[in-house]
């Protein structure tokens, strides 16, 4: 594990990622000239594990955060599920979740549009999403409209509320999934948020 005193990137993290990748490149290059004996394999492979340790504690940057008094997040919790206020409905695969309209036209660009035009989303305020969960669905408006939730969501549903979030171009809620992913990581769940 990586302290912040081992180690100095200057540079944006893609900076960092782009010449990590181009001396990654360049060793290759240059190595594959040379005679593959065992104490250069081995050699090899001390390299890359080292390059991918550093790699790993390598991370996008952080976004900052902000201390919300409780009863800010008592209000916005509350709006979340005053359903009678609602006046859109996600159709998913197992169940029907609201929401108010003007939340997500202005979180997204692409429900905005969806929701103005004269497409089915927005005439009937129905939007199909049949390949996520209510819980996904949920979760991603519990995060859209408080950065949190009181439930207890599994990795599958997290997973679904980042792809929600990818889909409808929500980037501010990206890093928060990506966080409680990270934090959910088992030997189980690693093959599928290692795919998101």
């Amino acid at each position: 594990m990586c302290t912040p005193n081992q180690l100095h990137f200057s540079g944006s993290h893609t900076e960092v990622t782009q010449r990590s990748r181009l001396l990654l490149r360049c060793w290759m290059r240059c190595t594959s000239r040379r005679r593959q004996t065992p104490l250069y394999l081995e050699k090899s492979k001390k390299y890359l594990e080292d390059v991918v340790a550093v790699l790993a504690c390598i991370g996008p940057p952080k976004e900052q955060t902000e201390v919300v008094p409780q009863s800010t997040m008592n209000l916005w919790e509350s709006m979340r599920h005053m359903t009678s206020t609602h006046k859109v409905v996600f159709e998913t695969s197992d169940g029907e979740v609201s929401v108010h309209d003007h939340i997500l036209m202005l979180a997204s660009p692409v429900l905005k549009a969806m929701l103005e035009s004269t497409m089915q989303e927005g005439t009937r305020k129905r939007i199909e999403i049949k390949d996520s969960t209510a819980s996904s669905a949920s979760l991603f408006l519990d995060l859209l409209y408080t950065s949190s939730t009181r439930e207890d969501p599994d990795y599958q549903a997290t997973l679904g509320a980042l792809d929600l979030a990818h889909r409808w171009q929500v980037h501010g809620m990206v890093p928060c999934a990506v966080s409680t992913l990270r934090e959910m990581i088992t030997v189980g769940s690693f093959a599928e948020i290692a795919e998101a």
